[in-house]
């Protein structure tokens, strides 16, 4: 059974210095510039730091995309749903299930990630969702190749 503790999935896309995330609680049709959050790549007192429109605030999966981004440089964008992934580029093994935001995720999931740099690889998270990591600065074929994998729920 799928645990979906979120309505939406999560976008982020590296940028320097930090990444550029969507917002909390936002849905992701119709996105526009004040639905993204920049979040510093540095922890500043054990905090993420984070600057976008008044009362906005990071995805709660924020800390697991900074992670990411931290440990494997080839990654450039992220985007994370709430369905299992099968097909090519998908790994077969696993990360488990974390609260959200939860930094462990992020480490197992760059355990299992590749260490250099793929156009496309997908994490699945047992009993969650996915994680697509992105190595290309332009995402468009990356995300044309996550539009033909099996989803399911």
């Amino acid at each position: 059974m799928l645990n979906v503790r979120c309505t939406h999935g999560f976008l982020s896309s590296r940028v320097n210095q930090g990444f550029v995330i969507t917002a909390r609680n936002v849905p992701k049709s119709g996105l526009s510039q004040k639905d993204f959050v920049f979040v510093e790549a540095d922890l500043n007192e054990n905090k993420l730091n984070f600057y976008g429109a008044e009362g906005i605030k990071p995805s709660t999966d924020a800390p697991v995309h900074r992670v990411i981004y931290e440990k494997l440089p080839w990654v450039k964008a992220i985007v994370h749903g709430h369905m299992q992934v099968e097909g090519e580029n998908v790994s077969v093994e696993k990360a488990n299930l974390w609260p959200c935001g939860a930094e462990n995720e992020a480490l197992e999931i760059v355990q299992i990630a590749p260490k250099e740099k793929n156009s496309l690889w997908v994490v699945n998270i047992y009993g969650h969702g996915f994680v697509a990591m992105i190595g290309d600065r332009d995402p468009g074929s990356a995300l044309q190749g996550l539009t033909q994998l099996t989803f399911s729920i």
